[in-house]
């Protein structure tokens, strides 16, 4: 992640956790944060194990992508640059 620096949440200033959102082969979008290694499945109980937030889903896609965010768990926002 290029722009990894200390983030506050910009609504209340609590600081913000770094993580990714993912979207992956009809798994939908989740945010799974750093310190959790992917899950073999990608299932609701799977991700929300590994503390992830379930966005979407599920839904058919062609491709994988990755998306370098900050989540802010008080607020329910990701901040997310690109």
């Amino acid at each position: 992640m290029p722009w990894r620096k200390p983030k506050n949440c910009p609504y209340c200033n609590e600081p913000m956790e770094p993580g990714r959102v993912r979207a992956t082969d009809g798994a939908g979008i989740f945010y799974l944060p750093d310190s959790e290694d992917d899950p073999h499945l990608w299932i609701k109980r799977s991700i929300e194990k590994r503390n992830g937030i379930i966005l979407d889903g599920p839904y058919m896609i062609r491709t994988s992508c990755t998306v370098s965010c900050y989540a802010c768990r008080k607020c329910r926002q990701l901040l997310i640059s690109y």
